[in-house]
């Protein structure tokens, strides 16, 4: 047996908690029963296991990784001679093993209450519950993988993992209120139910796969960085499958969003550039890009989107700027000032998210309320009117932001000579 699986079912297991998880379900089981609400049950067996598999589950599967970071256990574990996907499933299946004891009872409760009423949703429904715990489980421990890799203080805490459950329940059709009106998706029309469990299982397998992959780093198992690229391609297909048009766009702020997510939660520090450098110098082109972090390569990605969206027909979303280029640009310039800061003290982190908040938030909102919009527009140059103005300045932008990480890069490389 798996020794990490085998530790946590020991550490989550006893007697009590066997008899007591299907004693106190039964009880409330009875309870609405008995209470006339016996058309419920089914209803109350899923809200239950979204209790006890969504919320508790997931905040078990985020202390899997963070609770031994937080104890200082977690180096020793990366010493076992367990394989990545031997520790991936361990932690994922062991911590929440008895969180799937319970959601196992509760799905058993809602097969027998509602399935020869309504077959075919009853086991949508199901099957979707399933799929959606697999998804924050994992997406849990991708998000503890890659907090432990920077100085977030949050990556010593669990708890804050279960705000993951939060798009499950509101951009998820509800797994409780059956609906007729169907969603068409890529000229496709599915029920809630089939959607919901399509896009669920699609997402729990890339959390998963995510989870492998980054456990894979954690233990020294380096990997070049195509997946993560990829995963925004896949996401943004995902969401234009409801608009076409917004596709160009809707790829800009993904792969935007997914370049700041990785810019503030993995380690720039100047020697992974030095060491991405003797790489390249010696030509050797797989071992520099198994060194390169993940935000380079959704941010050349955000590029490419930028261009298909400057020569796109107009829509909603390609109406918040005149420029979708400058965005990119913008993002380039942002890139830049992290890495700077990076190079420089400690708490490059925290210090870029005081920046950047700075730059992009603070100082256009005192230009904007000063009546100063030429000074706004300097500042922050994406709503521009002129398109060609507004990618002027963000290249002016990026240049100065890139001339102040490589001056900082060559008074570092001179001082360590």
């Amino acid at each position: 047996m798996n020794p990490e699986f085998k530790r946590n079912l020991w550490l989550n297991f006893s007697l009590h908690r066997l008899i007591g998880m299907p004693a106190i379900l039964g009880l409330i089981f009875l309870a609405v029963a008995m209470n006339g609400q016996a058309n419920h049950v089914g209803s109350s067996a899923a809200m239950l296991f979204v209790g006890i598999v969504w919320l508790w589950g997931t905040k078990n599967a985020a202390a899997a990784i963070g609770d031994e970071q937080r104890d200082h256990t977690w180096d020793q574990q990366r010493m076992s001679a367990l394989s990545p996907w031997a520790m991936t499933w361990g932690k994922l299946l062991g911590a929440t093993l008895f969180n799937w004891y319970g959601g196992a009872i509760c799905i058993l409760v809602l097969l027998i209450s509602d399935l020869a009423k309504d077959p075919i949703n009853t086991l949508l429904k199901a099957l979707s519950l399933i799929a959606m715990s697999l998804l924050l489980h994992g997406a849990a421990l991708v998000m503890n993988l890659q907090l432990g890799q920077s100085d977030f203080a949050q990556n010593r805490r669990g708890s804050f993992n279960l705000l993951l459950a939060i798009p499950a329940l509101f951009f998820m059709p509800s797994v409780f209120e059956l609906s007729e009106t169907p969603i068409t998706w890529w000229d496709i029309s599915f029920m809630p139910l089939q959607f919901q469990l399509l896009a669920g299982s699609f997402f729990a397998v890339c959390s998963i796969f995510a989870a492998w992959r980054l456990m894979q780093n954690a233990l020294q198992v380096r990997t070049q960085p195509w997946a993560w690229p990829i995963f925004a391609c896949l996401l943004t297909a995902f969401l234009a499958g409801f608009n076409h048009e917004n596709l160009p766009m809707l790829g800009l702020i993904i792969s935007s969003s997914m370049t700041y997510a990785t810019l503030f939660s993995e380690p720039n520090s100047i020697t992974i550039w030095q060491r991405i450098q003797q790489r390249i110098q010696a030509k050797n082109w797989h071992g520099a890009l198994i060194n390169l972090p993940l935000w380079p390569t959704t941010l050349i990605l955000s590029f490419a989107f930028s261009l298909l969206a400057t020569g796109a027909a107009p829509s909603e979303l390609s109406s918040i700027t005149t420029a979708p280029l400058s965005i990119a640009l913008m993002l380039l310039r942002d890139s830049a000032v992290c890495v700077f800061l990076a190079f420089g003290p400690k708490r490059g982190v925290a210090n870029s998210l005081l920046y950047l908040a700075l730059i992009n938030g603070l100082l256009p909102f005192l230009a904007h309320s000063s009546d100063l919009p030429s000074v706004a527009y300097l500042i922050m140059p994406i709503n521009h009117p002129s398109s060609i103005a507004s990618i002027l300045i963000s290249a002016i932008h990026a240049l100065m932001a890139i001339a102040l990480a490589f001056w900082r890069w060559q008074a570092l490389q001179s001082a360590q000579r």
